[in-house]
């Protein structure tokens, strides 16, 4: 993924990964990244929860649990860039921080914050 938000081609896309086999860790992210795109924050941070309680150490959960809840909370909750840091910590390279970008409009303080602490 790049700077510019995607559409429903990827939302879709995602969540045909997401059927290969439901009960993986990816299976998760993918679908509430899926969720994410297609507006339904809610169900899409419930899918990510799932993900992470199958696997603390992995970064793409966190990282996305951000981006939805950056979304969700627009930005006055401490928890989206909680779940950025997290992501880092755990592994996530810096380079793959390129979504943050789609925050750029709606979130901009949000995006100057979490860039900070790459």
């Amino acid at each position: 993924m790049d700077k510019k938000y995607p559409g429903a081609e990827m939302a879709q896309r995602l969540e045909d990964i997401s059927l290969i086999d439901p009960e993986q860790y990816v299976s998760y992210v993918c679908k509430g990244v899926a969720l994410g795109l297609r507006g339904k924050l809610k169900e899409g941070l419930a899918e990510l929860e799932q993900a992470i309680l199958l696997d603390t150490k992995d970064c793409d959960a966190y990282f996305w649990k951000g981006m939805l809840c950056a979304y969700r909370y627009l930005g006055q909750n401490p928890v989206e860039l909680e779940a950025v840091e997290k992501a880092l910590e755990v592994g996530l390279p810096p380079i793959l921080l390129t979504p943050l970008y789609w925050l750029k409009v709606d979130l901009p303080d949000f995006l100057r914050i979490a860039q900070r602490g790459c």
